[in-house]
């Protein structure tokens, strides 16, 4: 299932290390698993607490394996909560005890959480020296899983940095290296990736075939995280390939598994994603439904940008008969009418916003519309030019 808030998911390269980790390797792992079971039913003090006294009982028995493996655990809990600052000090102690122990594939895995923490600071140049660093080591170990991520985590790095061709090579070879270990979840995240790099490239046909191959790893792997990342791409390039009925069905599955996490927050983005296919595909009540959802769980900017345009293309009557249906304060209705979008610098709306109105609402409608609003004959017939060439 989809990892909550807080939750550090126990990996195959750490169920290996671990066994491997003399004397005590599946011990640590077992504690390490009850800490993160607590992280997991949001007691992330309690989690803290059996890790202190964990490493306090091996410093103790002079267990410096032992005091390793919690250090590095501690710092990779600090830096999924956001504690940058609490985790480095640990790591750089788990790192300098595995050096001391000879534990080499120990110490690849902390120095590749060290490359972790510096790119969540931002140290771009500095995690990429960390990353390589820990892969050289990896190479001489044969550790695939390392080798498949410090590849995949470099290639992140240089697209960020718009060095497109560098990262599509690394993700490549990533791919390649997840694939020889049958990794599901690692190949379904490099296949993400390669979909994203391929849609910032507007190059929607090849970054659909990557989102449903990322999507079927991401299945057999039972990785929901991974599946609702990928509809969700794959419903946002459905939308701009301008296919309102299949972004929308992406979206509903994405909601679906969204609401199985009890997360508001995935919920409700979902909830968006979903109430604008629908509105794109000219379901202005299934988009009032879903938006308001989303605005009732995470409420953000005024409602009135969203609803303004549904009530602009249903009309009044529809509007008010769902906003009313849906229990929305008449008060807020009230402003609706009168809430003028921003525009350009005069306070109009922008040629490329009256453009967008007309595609989604039809030519007829927008007619009816722009007289209403006095909107120039001029003005009109740029918009109908500009629309027709984008059909």
């Amino acid at each position: 299932m989809i990892p909550r808030v807080g939750t550090v998911p126990r990996t195959a390269t750490e169920t290996r290390l671990y066994a491997h980790t003399p004397p005590h390797g599946e011990r640590y792992m077992e504690v390490i698993d009850q800490a993160r079971s607590r992280l997991t039913r949001g007691d992330a003090a309690g989690a803290q607490a059996l890790l202190d006294k964990a490493l306090q009982g091996y410093q103790a028995a002079g267990d410096r394996a032992g005091g390793a493996a919690v250090l590095h655990e501690m710092a990779v809990q600090a830096r999924t909560r956001g504690d940058l600052a609490a985790a480095e000090p640990a790591l750089r102690q788990a790192i300098q005890l595995r050096l001391s122990l000879g534990d080499h594939a120990g110490w690849v895995a902390s120095v590749f959480e060290l490359g972790l923490l510096e790119r969540a600071r931002g140290q771009s140049a500095l995690a990429t020296d960390i990353f390589a660093r820990a892969l050289y080591s990896a190479r001489q170990l044969n550790d695939y899983p390392h080798i498949a991520a410090c590849l995949h985590y470099l290639a992140l790095i240089h697209g960020e940095a718009g060095d497109l061709d560098t990262a599509e090579t690394l993700l490549n070879e990533a791919l390649e290296v997840r694939g020889t270990i049958d990794d599901r979840t690692g190949q379904s995240a490099t296949l993400h990736q390669l979909g994203r790099l391929r849609e910032g490239q507007h190059d929607l046909f090849a970054a659909l075939d990557y989102y449903k191959r990322s999507l079927t790893f991401a299945e057999q792997a039972g990785d929901e995280a991974g599946q609702l990342a990928n509809l969700t791409q794959l419903g946002a390039v459905h939308q701009a390939r301008n296919r309102p009925a299949e972004a929308e069905r992406c979206y509903r599955a994405a909601l679906d598994l969204a609401r199985r996490t009890g997360r508001p927050e995935l919920i409700a983005a979902n909830l968006r994603h979903f109430g604008e296919a629908a509105y794109n595909r000219g379901d202005y009540a299934a988009a009032f439904d879903a938006l308001w959802q989303a605005h009732t769980l995470q409420p953000g900017d005024t409602p009135l940008k969203w609803m303004h345009p549904i009530y602009l293309s249903a009309g009044p009557d529809v509007f008010l008969a769902q906003a009313r249906r849906l229990g929305v304060d008449p008060a807020l209705l009230d402003q609706v009418a009168r809430y003028e979008p921003p525009g350009d610098s005069t306070g109009r709306p922008t040629l490329a916003q009256l453009v967008a109105l007309r595609l989604r609402v039809g030519p007829q409608q927008f007619a009816v519309l722009a007289q209403q609003s006095q909107i120039p004959a001029d003005i009109v017939a740029k918009v109908e030019s500009a629309a027709q060439s984008l059909v």
